[in-house]
């Protein structure tokens, strides 16, 4: 099997198997970038030794990041895409409230970084060895809070980790009385001058304080280059409806410099299951969040953040809970004979391995990415062909469901495709959890898959095999 490296995508390499035949296997995430001379070349998230006045950097992906050895130095990492750079600086971590009163817990300290490189597989079924580099700045913030940036082939991830909430002192009586007190975590950031920045869509004045739920997105020339997105905090308790939140990103000006934070509720962390997790995402590919979701039956509203997919059934309403994922990419063509297809989820933990649903996929041509209105999941338009999958102790790691060969043939028959939806509904005659890691847990290496193999025309020769790896853009 050899590559036709003329035939590589950002997301997908093309190999020639032989006698006519070739195989696809594709990534909603990123798994080539392009060089200075506009080849693509295979991501590679290592970190090297950098050129001061940095000490480490990455440069082998769609963006580049270069990073100062100690945490409490001015601009300690940087993010390029396309020349245009966002310089960030972590700073105050702090109790606040409505009144806007401050009690300070620690600014970050003088400690050096820890890195390591993971080695990852982006695309397991043909091997493209890659690695994740991870910075670490343990006891960042005294001891028990640290801090982490961690490079993914298709974004930058920070994230603040708090051991015990005894790691966080008392908060004040003035804080506790101000209305809704809560912890906040202050980051400068310093874009260069070629870019606009967006709030709500609008081109923000760089003067008034905003605050949004959606992402704060940096484009140049109408395209958007890279993003905060929507700001979020979860706990140790992957099972509980009640282990994450989403807090509304907070920018201002402050003199020469421009501030962005993070408040999570102090309500929360009073009952959370440590450690937790205080996350404030640079991510090139804006909006990739509402390509999934889970959603619980009985509320409706779509949960597009977590580090999970729960595929939750019940006798009722109000504990089942449904999951759904929009794959794009190179598609089978239209009135292909499906010969293989099946999902494969990375079941997070032993505790909540059991799958008790029913697996569709949407009935039609290209089903949109999901919305965080009600019933977004539940009201799509199903195939009529479904696929059981009830298997109780599945254990951790990669698990196939049965073949889908039957929705997948519908579809194809049916429609000439743009995407493909998954729709999993849970079952309503037991109380069974089926939790699988998203694609933010760890990259390209965690989120779901569809794997389909195909013949076209409906018969003769065999025209190509299509395996994506489901990228799951916003859940934690």
């Amino acid at each position: 099997m050899e590559e036709i490296k003329g035939k590589r995508t950002r997301t997908s390499k093309t190999h020639d198997l032989g006698g006519g035949k070739f195989a696809l296997d594709a990534s909603i995430g990123s798994v080539h970038y392009q060089d200075a001379l506009g080849e693509w070349q295979e991501i590679n998230n290592e970190w090297h030794v950098g050129v001061l006045p940095f000490n480490w950097q990455m440069t082998e992906a769609g963006y580049q990041v270069r990073v100062k050895e100690g945490f409490n130095v001015r601009q300690v990492i940087e993010f390029e895409v396309e020349g245009e750079t966002v310089a960030l600086q972590p700073m105050s971590l702090e109790w606040t409230n409505d009144l806007e009163m401050i009690q300070s817990i620690s600014m970050p300290q003088a400690v050096d970084c820890v890195v390591s490189n993971l080695e990852v597989d982006l695309l397991p079924a043909v091997g493209v060895p890659s690695k994740q580099g991870t910075i670490r700045w343990n006891n960042a913030y005294g001891s028990g809070i640290d801090f982490e940036w961690k490079c993914t082939p298709s974004r930058l991830c920070k994230v603040l980790e708090i051991s015990d909430f005894g790691d966080l002192p008392v908060p004040a009586g003035y804080i506790m009385s101000g209305g809704n007190p809560c912890l906040r975590l202050n980051l400068i950031f310093a874009p260069s001058k070629g870019v606009d920045i967006l709030v709500d869509n609008v081109v923000w004045d760089k003067k008034s304080k905003k605050t949004t739920f959606d992402a704060v997105k940096f484009v140049k020339g109408g395209e958007v280059l890279w993003g905060f997105m929507p700001l979020l905090y979860w706990g140790s308790d992957v099972g509980g409806f009640d282990n994450e939140g989403m807090s509304g990103a907070t920018i201002e000006r402050k003199g020469n410099s421009y501030y962005i934070s993070i408040r999570v509720p102090y309500e929360w962390l009073e009952t959370a299951t440590f450690p937790v997790y205080i996350d404030t995402d640079v991510d090139e590919q804006v909006g990739a969040s509402t390509d999934d979701g889970w959603q619980a039956e009985g509320f409706g509203t779509l949960n597009l953040n977590g580090t999970t997919l729960n595929l939750t059934s019940g006798t009722s309403e109000w504990t089942r809970v449904w999951i759904g994922a929009c794959f794009t990419g190179s598609l089978p063509p239209n009135a292909a004979e499906i010969t293989a297809c099946y999902v494969s989820l990375n079941i997070e933990n032993d505790g909540s391995d059991d799958m008790n649903g029913d697996l569709y996929f949407e009935d039609g041509a290209g089903g949109v990415t999901f919305a965080t209105g009600a019933n977004d999941i539940l009201n799509r338009t199903r195939t009529t062909a479904t696929t059981p999958w009830v298997a109780d102790s599945l254990g951790t790691g990669w698990k196939n469901s049965d073949s889908m060969v039957g929705a997948a043939q519908e579809i194809v028959t049916d429609y000439t495709l743009t995407s493909i939806v998954l729709i999993g509904k849970p079952k309503t005659d037991a109380a069974k959890e089926g939790f699988a890691y998203s694609w933010d847990q760890a990259g390209n290496v965690s989120g779901p898959k569809l794997h389909m193999e195909y013949t076209a025309g409906g018969g003769g020769v065999p025209m190509g095999v299509l395996s994506i790896d489901y990228h799951l853009g916003g859940i934690r």
